[in-house]
């Protein structure tokens, strides 16, 4: 309900590149199209990378002005996996301080989001997870949504099968919902 004397709630979603952007685009009008709610965007990462792309244009092409942009890729062609983590770490932690969302969704399995994830606990912001139950065999995508999932306050799932496996994990049932 919105009226004289509320605030919108504001939602953060954190988009790291183009692999979750074709998801979280429709979440963000959702968000935006809510009464009640802020839509607030971050954009990082490779969105953020002339080498890839530079694909945050293609989020303002699809209607979406960022409100942040996190910077956390160290220079170079293919920087170690820890520096990336470790520059999304400090970097979304930095933000969360100052922001302090009712809440961040974040989508999937990447080492990025699980940064991302953990600043957000240290922040005390809570989390709301895409597609967390999912199966990728024979990479360590697994064990990083995992993580993101005990971190998580709120699943929102992609299969009943997913939901049976958060639920598995020791989550509260009442937070695990199929969509």
């Amino acid at each position: 309900m919105t009226g004289p004397g509320t605030r919108e709630r504001p939602i953060a979603v954190l988009t790291s590149g183009r692999q979750d952007w074709g998801i979280l685009r429709s979440v963000c009008a959702a968000i935006r199209a809510e009464p009640g709610l802020r839509l607030v965007l971050a954009v990082g990462g490779t969105h953020l990378s002339e080498r890839h792309g530079h694909t945050v244009d293609g989020v303002r092409a699809a209607g979406f002005e960022p409100d942040v942009a996190l910077d956390w890729l160290p220079p170079g062609d293919a920087p170690p996996a820890d520096k990336q983590a470790a520059g999304a770490l400090e970097a979304v932690g930095a933000w969360l301080s100052g922001a302090r969302p009712d809440a961040l969704v974040l989508l999937g399995d990447r080492l990025e989001t699980a940064a991302a994830a953990l600043a957000a606990t240290l922040a005390a912001v809570p989390i709301v997870h895409l597609h967390g139950g999912e199966q990728t065999l024979g990479a360590f995508d697994d064990a990083l949504r995992h993580a993101i999932t005990k971190l998580a306050h709120l699943h929102l799932v992609s299969h009943e099968e997913h939901a049976r496996r958060v639920i598995a994990l020791g989550e509260d049932p009442a937070s695990v919902h199929v969509i």
